[in-house]
């Protein structure tokens, strides 16, 4: 039976009197690949910071069969003088970092600079310098080299150039089948290469739909349309 990694029971999620997120119930199994979609302001981000602990839950319960979680925010928290290289960042995902950083780690770090196709002289650079594409790709190999068994991914390709996205998303999915990860991919643009052997849900307030992308077109044909 496929492992359950996380699971929402009867999750609500309310501002003040508006009520975000309405009785939620899901599962994630390892090897998931979900893309959550729906429209502007739909409770699709509330539903992830509920599971990282940015956001109390109204009623109901998230329970976590992992510690290994690694998380890209859509917006990139970063303050514009933070005085610390590429490398600096990037390190500080690792579980136990030295004070040094070893040989090994700045190696797997390389490999990953170039799986995202950036030169290895940005380590170098203040990591204020970097442009938006090049601050995401960054972000996503700091959680990456964590090795996290749940990958979370807020709108991951949002600042990307269109001509890099699609490549993006297979290299996601290398890095899923290399090191059998779970992601959860919150996102506004199903492209074919997100498709791929991959479930989709459809959240507005409440979920609508979680299910096999096949099944999803349905769905959609039926008039749901995501913004």
């Amino acid at each position: 039976m496929d492992k359950v990694l996380v699971k929402y029971t009867d999750v609500s999620i309310k501002y003040g009197k508006y009520e975000a997120v309405k009785n939620a119930s899901f599962e994630v199994l390892k090897g998931d690949f979900l893309n959550i979609i729906g429209p502007n302001g739909a409770g699709k981000t509330t539903l992830i910071k509920s599971l990282i602990h940015e956001i109390n839950l109204s009623s109901g319960k998230i329970e976590m069969f992992t510690e290994h979680m690694g998380y890209v925010p859509q917006k990139l928290m970063l303050k514009r003088n933070f005085p610390i290289t590429v490398l600096e960042f990037i390190y500080t995902g690792y579980p136990n970092p030295k004070f040094r950083i070893p040989k090994h780690a700045i190696e797997e770090i390389k490999v990953y600079l170039n799986k995202m196709d950036l030169e290895e002289n940005i380590l170098n650079q203040k990591i204020n310098s970097l442009s938006g594409g090049e601050l995401q790709r960054i972000y996503l190999i700091r959680s990456l080299i964590s090795n996290p068994e749940i990958l979370i991914l807020d709108e991951p390709a949002s600042a990307l150039d269109p001509s890099f996205r699609e490549k993006f998303y297979h290299i996601l999915h290398d890095i899923k089948k290399e090191k059998d990860m779970t992601i959860l991919h919150i996102t506004h643009d199903l492209t074919d290469v997100v498709l791929d052997h991959s479930k989709v849900m459809y959240v507005d307030q409440t979920i609508q739909f979680i299910g096999k992308y096949e099944d999803y077109k349905a769905f959609e044909h039926e008039g749901h349309h995501h913004g």
